[in-house]
């Protein structure tokens, strides 16, 4: 509860408001009464309290250093339970896009594998994987080009080639619909496989958007000129900010716990 209440109390403060927090419970802390071990506690919360949905929705949950990242900073089992209560109540007070399925589900694969690497349980190996799953591969041993969408998740199987992910991405956002993740795996074998997980269904249905992904593969689909068109006719509805256009910003994060790149 302590957590709760002061995870966020460095906001008004100049700088890193996680920084900013923990000087001022340093003081607050013992003043309430704390003994040292509950100061530690709370202080720990304060520190951490951004590190499992940073971990789960930046990082990688199917990758071992994005665990490994986790649990050095947790550091036992008791310090999971608490973090981990934490981050549901404020996503879940922030509002209800702050605390989706699919954050959730994030989160909750995260929690339950640093779990079991601090419990040095031998199941969770190196052979841990989300994607592709048992059903992906099947399809990928079929050699045949399999698209098929379940829920907020569309996933698309194909023999290899440049441009696959990227048609798929492009036929998404033709559609208006906003990708939260996208993985992409290939095999020895010359097949590929590309899952997005979306914000949101289609309006209408998956029938348009599937049929428009066999299009863009067939190559009968131009997905630029469609998308130049979707640009033109959102740039007549669309109020520009009060600071006008933005530039883009392109960050490498070389402290990133994983052994790839994150862009």
């Amino acid at each position: 509860m302590l957590g709760a209440l002061f995870h966020d109390l460095g906001k008004e403060y100049l700088g890193d408001h996680t920084e900013a927090g923990l000087a001022l419970f340093a003081e607050i802390g013992p003043q309430m009464g704390l003994n040292d071990d509950d100061v530690r506690t709370v202080s720990t919360l304060i520190e951490h309290h951004l590190l499992l949905p940073d971990g789960a929705t930046r990082g990688d949950v199917s990758d071992d250093m994005t665990i490994e990242f986790v649990a050095a900073r947790v550091g036992d089992l008791g310090m999971v339970e608490l973090p981990a209560a934490l981050t549901e109540a404020d996503a879940l007070a922030t509002g209800p896009t702050a605390w989706g399925g699919w954050k959730e589900a994030l989160i909750r694969t995260l929690i339950a594998r640093v779990t079991r690497r601090l419990s040095d349980d031998a199941v969770d190996t190196a052979g841990w994987r989300l994607f592709p799953d048992a059903d992906t591969l099947a399809a990928m041993a079929g050699a045949e080009r399999d698209v098929r969408a379940a829920g907020n998740t569309i996933t698309v199987v194909s023999p290899d080639r440049p441009g696959l992910f990227t048609s798929v991405a492009g036929v998404v956002a033709m559609h208006g619909l906003d990708i939260l993740s996208a993985e992409a795996h290939s095999d020895e074998q010359g097949m590929a496989a590309s899952r997005f997980h979306l914000r949101q269904l289609p309006h209408d249905g998956w029938g348009d958007v599937l049929g428009d992904v066999h299009a863009a593969f067939d190559g009968t689909l131009d997905i630029d000129a469609r998308l130049r068109e979707r640009a033109e006719t959102y740039s007549h509805h669309r109020q520009e900010s009060a600071l006008g256009p933005q530039p883009p910003s392109v960050r490498f994060d070389d402290a990133a716990p994983s052994n790839a790149t994150v862009i």
